[in-house]
């Protein structure tokens, strides 16, 4: 829809010459184009891109892909007015008959001012599918724009496919409590790590023990664990149970967790305890990052410090004493390098290696295990015990990049709003703290890993909205690597990627795209050369 354009004729007594200037005084009309926030050469249209002012913008189309049911994917594009005078826009909106699940996100703008070669007005549109399926909708742009002919509009074609690839999945680590032999009157502790390996939060509604459980005089909860709990995808939280024997018999229980799994509503877990006059086996976190700890399940964040202790153990018999201990690492993410540490100590703690040396520490994101033996001063060996920690983030944005060759040198790279590396627009090792608007907004790199498997970990804490592409780059080249790297959002694994990487060569996996709180990681797998001298190449 168009206003009537006003036709100036001016006579040649009005100018020198003699001329007539009609055509350059009738240009001097609004022009609507249809162009991308970050990239000025782009248009979803296929009519109109890099063409004249007075060329028509038309067969614009976009197809939002796959998306989960319940999930939401943001699709931005800008309205531009490469002419002298300003656009007016009467109304960007779904065509009657569009699909609901589309909707425009915000409000559009009324007026797009003469911006020559400027990126426009930012509008976004929004699809959140409830149920599967292919569904489309038109977009109408309704405007002032000259360039179109009497009675027509922009109109950008989409689409999109509802799926239900996304379910949460209950994961309980170990499937059951076998607490060994613990001395009569002692309490000894078994930490179940609850994991969602599914792709959507999973929520635990209720937990307890059967009526046949000997609760709370045997077994019972030693942490305090919420009802409703909500646990992000690709991470767990930590459960630790007690036992304590009231005689040397076997005593057997249940633990029950019911979830919104739709597969796995209600998981058991069986309880064993015997009663034994042995050494009975305590570990438990005592501090994190220096300050002493009392919480059973302490939140634990990757590279945080977190000390081990077995000083709660107890011997057999009264006044005997705890004399030898033995840790092990049972269980750990498949990033992870981190060792112990000390094998023996009264305490021991994670360390890892990097250009910082050895840093004290959980290395990435994902859950810990830690086992322990303990012999009295008689020799007797207790049952193995173990705590169980679970690393994860919770900055708004998180990407973890690590690799399995301690030689190379890999850089991990994040952009803000395209992919201007080796600038202020660039968190890197040339870089490690950004300006991007202050405080929880700016992006900081903890770690240039000169010469071990990583972690290099970017975080910031609350991302303004925009675009944020990830790159890595294989800086210096002793031997090819495998690189993964994975972004949590909220402390949601959304992604995780893998690429084997030579000399010289670059990886830019992924972008995440974040419009008014809404997330997409959008995937790119790209391993085109990228520009700039912090790249390395040798």
């Amino acid at each position: 829809m168009k206003l009537d354009r006003i036709a100036f004729v001016v006579t040649a007594l009005a100018l020198p010459f003699g001329c007539v200037c009609e055509e350059p005084l009738a240009r001097l009309a609004p022009v609507i184009a249809i162009g991308d926030p970050f990239d000025t050469a782009f248009s979803v249209c296929a009519e109109g891109l890099k063409s004249k002012p007075e060329d028509k913008f038309r067969e614009c189309a976009f197809d939002f892909g796959d998306v989960d049911v319940g999930r939401a994917r943001v699709f931005s594009f800008t309205i531009r007015n490469p002419s002298p005078v300003n656009l007016r826009v009467i109304s960007v909106s779904t065509e009657d008959g569009s699909d609901p699940a589309f909707t425009v996100d915000g409000e559009p703008p009324s007026e797009v001012k003469s911006a020559v070669g400027l990126l426009g007005e930012v509008v976004s549109v929004k699809f959140q599918p409830t149920v599967e399926g292919a569904v489309t909708a038109r977009l109408i742009i309704e405007s002032d724009g000259e360039n179109l002919d009497e009675g027509e509009d922009v109109v950008i074609e989409l689409s999109a496919n509802g799926v239900s690839r996304c379910k949460p999945s209950i994961d309980v680590v170990p499937a059951a409590c076998t607490f060994g032999d613990v001395g009569v009157g002692a309490t000894a502790f078994c930490d179940l790590s609850i994991n969602n390996t599914g792709e959507c939060e999973l929520i635990v509604d209720d937990i307890g023990f059967t009526a046949d459980t000997a609760f709370p005089q045997v077994f019972g909860p030693q942490s305090a664990f919420n009802i409703p709990t909500t646990i992000p995808g690709g991470t767990g939280v930590s459960l630790r149970l007690y036992a304590r024997p009231q005689d040397t018999s076997l005593t057997t229980g249940t633990l029950f967790i019911h979830s919104f799994d739709p597969e796995h509503e209600r998981v058991e877990v069986p309880l064993t305890v015997q009663g034994a006059n042995a050494p009975t086996c305590v570990a438990r976190v005592s501090a994190v990052n220096g300050t002493p700890n009392s919480d059973p399940a302490p939140p634990v964040e990757p590279l945080d410090d977190v000390e081990f202790s077995g000083d709660q153990s107890t011997s057999a018999r009264a006044g005997g004493t705890i004399t030898g201990r033995a840790w092990t690492i049972l269980a750990a993410p498949p990033e992870s390098s981190a060792t112990l540490a000390s094998a023996s100590a009264a305490t021991t703690r994670f360390h890892f290696s990097s250009a910082a040396g050895n840093v004290n520490g959980v290395d990435v994101a994902g859950t810990f295990t830690v086992g322990l033996v303990v012999t009295d001063d008689l020799g007797a060996v207790s049952t193995q015990c173990s705590v169980t920690v679970n690393a994860v983030p919770r900055a708004g944005l998180h990407v973890q990049m690590t690799w399995d060759v301690a030689v190379n040198d890999i850089d991990l790279h994040l952009a803000r709003n395209g992919t201007n590396w080796c600038s202020n627009d660039d968190c890197y090792f040339g870089g490690t703290n950004r300006n991007w608007g202050g405080g929880n907004l700016n992006p900081s790199l903890d770690i240039d890993d000169l010469s071990g498997f990583g972690p290099e970990n970017i975080n910031i804490e609350s991302p303004a909205d925009g675009d944020y592409t990830i790159g890595v780059g294989m800086y210096s080249h002793t031997s090819d690597a495998t690189v993964t790297v994975r972004i949590f959002i909220g402390g949601q694994l959304e992604f995780e990627g893998f690429q084997a990487m030579g000399i010289s060569d670059t990886w830019l996996p992924a972008r995440v795209e974040l419009r008014n709180g809404i997330s997409t990681v959008v995937t790119l797998n790209d391993t085109s050369d990228q520009p700039g001298s912090c790249w390395g190449g040798f």
